[in-house]
């Protein structure tokens, strides 16, 4: 009985995490945005990554804790 149902426990949980098996066939091409828009946005994207950032401002605020022992 053992090697019957050897490796059954495995492909139930794998098989039971899948959603739709069948996911990839007769994709539907995306008509929302056409090419000029999406590479435009695309541009927009990239060139996020290329402009140099301010570096960022450090504040120190003195609580008047001295620590001393004054």
């Amino acid at each position: 009985m053992v090697e019957k149902n050897w490796g059954r426990s495995h492909e139930t949980a794998r098989f039971s995490q899948i959603i739709n098996p069948d996911a990839g066939e007769g994709m539907v091409e995306d008509q929302s945005m056409d090419g000029v828009a999406g590479k435009y946005n695309y541009d927009q994207y990239q060139d996020d990554f290329k402009k140099q950032k301010s570096p960022s401002q450090i504040f120190n605020i003195n609580l008047g804790n001295d620590l001393s022992g004054d």
